[in-house]
């Protein structure tokens, strides 16, 4: 008798740890959400840029984390290491969306009509942005018939009044080049590294905003919280409750600042050059200002940015007590 309960004993415990290797390590990672599976809220791309610039606050309450399914013509398609990133027109000439491709499996173009659904995530910089999002359909554009842009062509008069006014115009744009030498990136990335002694925490963000001006050395990065990505959906959703990121109140980290060095960074010589950066790091609403090293490099019409650096999660009022008091971050950025 005595036997027999120690058995049942040792069959219960084992179940419990397996209960808990399912729940806690094997389902977060292999039964993630997936976007397949929902049923998203159908918008028109237009109409969904305007409600955030319209209203951010309401809009982010209606749809930040929902499921959302729209269509439109793609104005861009950039593939990276991490995957493929879309970018989808509106009639808005200022802001668009970002579409971040959960498979990099498309064969998407410039052009094409495209019906995506994704998790939004937010709006920052004038992108509305979606992760772990699929392609539902995708239409190539149309072609354009080469005859017809022959007699287009020869049917067109000679103007001599637009041939004097051409040297003008590429003058003009060559001195606004040369003046203001501002770069943007839409698909720089931010990883984060935790180690503790329970296991290793990391997250990525590919869906990152940044600027660079080469001439003053002003450089900005800009993050939506919600777009970190875990490969355990279980710290996904810890990493945003109130105690940790709290990004439904702080959906957005921000890094402002200057490469103290610019002068000595040589932006028309291919090179790696070592960069010298301080700013004010903001996450979840505190500012501190950090400095931190890097290097840039240069390489024909491509600047390239990576930097190495840590923070302290109690400097930015998050939890500690789970994970490691020191965070690396590891920034990278190109810029075209």
């Amino acid at each position: 008798m005595k036997k027999k309960i120690i058995i049942s004993l040792l069959v219960l415990i084992a179940l419990g740890i397996t209960g808990v290797w399912y729940f806690v390590f094997y389902s977060p990672v292999h039964n993630r959400r997936n976007v397949e599976n929902e049923k998203g809220i159908t918008i028109n791309a237009t109409e969904l840029v305007k409600e955030f610039v319209s209203n951010e606050d309401s809009a982010n309450k209606k749809y930040v984390n929902k499921t959302i399914q729209i269509s439109g013509i793609v104005n861009n398609t950039v593939t990276d290491s991490e995957g493929t990133t879309i970018f989808i027109e509106t009639n808005d000439s200022v802001n668009t969306i970002s579409v971040r491709l959960i498979k990099n499996n498309t064969t998407t173009t410039k052009g094409s009509t495209i019906t995506v659904k994704g998790i939004l995530t937010g709006f920052i910089l004038n992108e509305v942005q979606l992760n772990e999002a699929i392609i539902i359909a995708s239409t190539p554009p149309p072609s354009v018939s080469i005859q017809s842009k022959k007699l287009d062509t020869a049917t067109v008069p000679a103007d001599s009044s637009t041939k004097k006014k051409q040297p003008v115009n590429t003058t003009k744009k060559e001195i606004t080049t040369d003046t203001v030498k501002i770069y943007k990136s839409n698909t720089a990335s931010i990883k984060f590294f935790s180690h503790t002694p329970a296991e290793d925490i990391e997250a990525n963000n590919t869906q990152i905003v940044s600027s660079l001006n080469t001439t003053t050395g002003q450089i900005n990065f800009a993050a939506l919280i919600k777009g970190f990505r875990f490969e355990n959906e279980m710290m996904q959703d810890h990493f945003n409750k109130e105690k940790y990121l709290n990004s439904n109140q702080f959906p957005k980290a921000e890094f402002k600042g200057i490469i103290t060095n610019i002068s000595s960074i040589k932006f028309n010589t291919n090179g790696t050059y070592n960069a010298s950066v301080t700013g004010n790091l903001t996450i979840k609403g505190v500012t501190k200002n950090i400095t931190t090293n890097g290097t840039i490099t240069v390489n024909t019409n491509t600047i390239k940015i990576k930097s190495v650096f840590n923070i302290h999660v109690q400097d930015y009022q998050i939890d500690g007590s789970d994970v490691a008091d020191t965070i690396e971050i590891t920034v990278n950025a190109s810029y075209s």
